[in-house]
């Protein structure tokens, strides 16, 4: 993004937020709604000039967004008719829907997992309420659904739970009736060529495994002689190509470390390759990078070519059976 871009994107951003500040009704939800504005715009200046993550950001914008919906939700607590449609609009006495607050409750549950954790896929903080942070959220999550559950009893009628669950139920089936449409008319359309796949793939069972290797290796030479990308598979008999493989004891330096998850277990070991192919620009080109699973984010580490010699096998604190340790082979193909 160029300087004079961003610049104006940062202006507009300021002016947008005067605006709201001044039109907007000084109440809590306006309030937030100009913070919640204003913190993208600081966000977006941490990552461009400050070069460095704005995570923390992020989380702090998710928590003003989780206040903005609580805010709305806290406005709802002292109406009794919030679903309701008034008979003065010439509809059907009672008619409305209940499915704002469903939605409005989903996303409270869900701003606070992510302010709190910074990632909603940390189910297992989130189920563990021995924690600080899972404390927090099954406490906080609870009260929520409590005030929604106020809500919902003053305020939905069983007329508008019927309305609400009969038009969910037309929208649904209407949406379900497409979308098999349109799999019915691609399964139609695809018929002749599922069927010509079907008889390569038999075709190609009735070919002996001395066949395709050879098969393999001719495509890999041919590959070779040009620029290629390199594929892996699990490697036979004959043994994988160093440093490629799945699972068992990465490569790393001595003095390093296993990475750990938030709860104190080991990560999990994934995946481990050597980088090689021509079109990989230099910094990378031979460049030996480990992969981890680290509470449902991935951290990899990368070794340079000169470090190859000091790097050896670090231990696998974990159950081999977790990630089942596999050699890996490269095969070039035709880029």
């Amino acid at each position: 993004m160029s300087p004079v871009f961003f610049g104006i994107i940062l202006l507009c951003s300021l002016i947008f937020s005067l605006l709201l500040a001044g039109n907007m009704p000084h109440d809590l939800v306006s309030v937030l709604i100009v913070a919640l504005s204003w913190l993208g715009t600081v966000a977006l200046v941490w990552t461009r000039w400050m070069k460095a993550d704005a995570g923390r950001l992020t989380r702090i914008a998710t928590g003003i967004g989780a206040a903005i919906v609580f805010a709305i939700g806290y406005q709802w607590t002292t109406q009794t008719d919030v679903f309701i449609i008034p008979e003065q609009c010439g509809c059907k006495a009672h008619a409305g829907s209940f499915w704002p607050l469903f939605f409005l409750w989903i996303a409270g549950t869900g701003l606070l997992a992510y302010t709190l954790m910074g990632n909603v896929l940390n189910y297992r903080a989130l189920l563990n309420p021995i924690s600080l942070k899972g404390a927090a959220w099954w406490l906080s999550a609870a009260t929520w659904t409590a005030a929604c559950i106020y809500i919902l009893g003053n305020n939905v009628t069983l007329e508008v739970l019927v309305e609400s669950l009969r038009v969910a139920g037309v929208i649904i089936g209407a949406i379900a009736a497409f979308v098999g449409a349109i799999a019915a008319l691609i399964f139609v359309i695809s018929y002749p060529q599922r069927r010509r796949m079907k008889r390569m793939r038999a075709e190609f069972e009735q070919i002996d495994s001395g066949t395709r290797h050879d098969i393999v290796d001719l495509v890999d030479r041919h590959a070779r002689q040009t620029e290629f990308l390199l594929y892996y598979r699990p490697a036979d008999a004959t043994g994988g190509d160093t440093g490629a493989q799945i699972g068992g004891d990465p490569l790393a330096f001595s003095n390093e470390t296993w990475p750990r998850q938030e709860d104190g277990t080991p990560a999990l070991f994934l995946l481990q390759l050597p980088l090689q192919a021509p079109r990989l620009p230099a910094p990378w080109q031979g460049r030996i990078i480990t992969v981890y699973m680290q509470d449902w984010g991935l951290v990899v580490r990368s070794y340079s070519p000169a470090d190859t010699e000091r790097l050896s096998a670090m231990p696998n604190p974990q159950d081999m059976q977790a990630v089942v340790h596999q050699a890996l082979h490269a095969i070039a193909i035709p880029y």
